[in-house]
């Protein structure tokens, strides 16, 4: 029930207050890397997704926290990488593979379609359209702590191979990255 500006909305209300209680990653080479695996993978879904893409307003943070092996999109194309997730990507390609899965998460909307479901669509269209902020901020928040399905797992690892492939990474990558991430 949520359109693509909720997303955007949402998304920037849970990053907003995550990154207010982390350390960011000051620039430097690894925010450069970061930054520029994204924007190779932001422009390939851009080409590939452009109904989606093309609305969301993309940001990424390195966040400092050796002990967190992982990395996000939110809804509305707001990222984060943990720098604990680096040495299992290994490099720009390894990188590419854990964020175009991410990338992926937000364009096919997994996190506001298992918001409708864990809130049920009565709820939810209360807030959208009598809200308060403090509703909406808390929904945002609660993006935080959803899982996805199989489903939405399998669908954002093919997609984000496709948007691997058209940044010009080799998707094959992906196996040796997955191994290092299971070990």
């Amino acid at each position: 029930i949520f359109t693509l500006d909720d997303d955007k909305v949402l998304g920037a209300e849970a990053y907003v207050s995550l990154l207010s209680e982390e350390t960011l990653v000051p620039p430097g080479p690894t925010t450069a890397m970061v930054k520029g695996v994204t924007n190779r993978l932001v422009a390939a879904a851009r080409m590939v997704d452009p109904q989606v893409a093309n609305v969301f307003d993309w940001e990424v943070k390195v966040i400092q926290n050796d002990e967190v092996v992982n990395a996000f999109c939110l809804p509305g194309g707001k990222m984060a990488v943990y720098t604990g997730i680096l040495p299992v990507a290994g490099d720009d390609t390894g990188l590419a593979v854990v964020m175009g899965h991410e990338i992926a998460h937000a364009i096919e909307r997994h996190g506001t379609e298992a918001m409708t479901r864990q809130y049920g669509a009565e709820v939810l269209i209360q807030i959208i359209f009598e809200g308060t902020a403090q509703e909406w901020a808390g929904l945002g928040n609660s993006l935080l702590q959803l899982s996805y399905g199989r489903d939405a797992e399998l669908e954002a690892d093919r997609k984000g191979l496709l948007y691997m492939a058209r940044a010009g990474y080799d998707p094959r990558a992906a196996v040796t990255f997955w191994t290092r991430m299971a070990d």
